[in-house]
């Protein structure tokens, strides 16, 4: 092999053993160009609430638990059944309401989904959900999110998204309650 591919391959794989480990090579004194792209990886954006959740894959997992939980739960009448907008939990409704859900998590933390439902407010109108059970639909997806270890800054970070639906969802005649 000449010794210009092999110092080329050399660079090379050090270059990628650095990326791999997140170690910054050493750098010398005066290295301006080094100080530069050290002050400009301090300075990337964090990651969005998306990344460190996990993406799509983690949010899917936890929709899928947190519905199983909340479908199982019958002191909140998941299918609202007796309201003005009783709903059929059927696969394929049950399917879309995943869907739904995980593109709702999705857009809200940063992820490239985009939510295709309605506007909460139209799509919770008529089943006169309660503070209470919305609390407790909350207390579920905090266990899904226990379930699959989501630390608790992401945690808490979710559920004030989660909260700020509280007003559109919440029926009016039952903020007292």
């Amino acid at each position: 092999m000449n010794r210009w591919f092999v110092s080329l391959l050399e660079i090379t794989l050090t270059i990628s053993f650095f990326a791999w480990t997140g170690c910054q090579p050493a750098q010398e004194p005066g290295d301006d160009a080094a100080s530069d792209s050290l002050a400009a990886a301090d300075t990337a954006a964090p990651a969005s609430l998306y990344e460190r959740l996990g993406g799509e894959p983690a949010i899917t997992a936890v929709v899928d638990t947190f519905v199983s939980m909340a479908a199982a739960d019958a002191e909140l009448n998941f299918t609202r059944q007796g309201t003005a907008n009783e709903w059929e939990a059927t696969p394929a409704s049950i399917d879309t309401l995943k869907t739904r859900l995980v593109q709702f998590v999705g857009q809200a933390t940063g992820g490239p989904q985009i939510y295709e439902g309605q506007d909460m407010g139209t799509v919770h109108e008529g089943m006169s959900i309660s503070n209470e059970e919305f609390d407790r639909l909350g207390g579920h997806l905090l266990a899904a999110l226990d379930a699959y270890s989501v630390p608790a800054p992401e945690q808490e970070e979710l559920m004030a998204i989660v909260e700020t639906t509280r007003s559109a969802i919440v029926a009016a005649d039952t903020t007292a309650l």
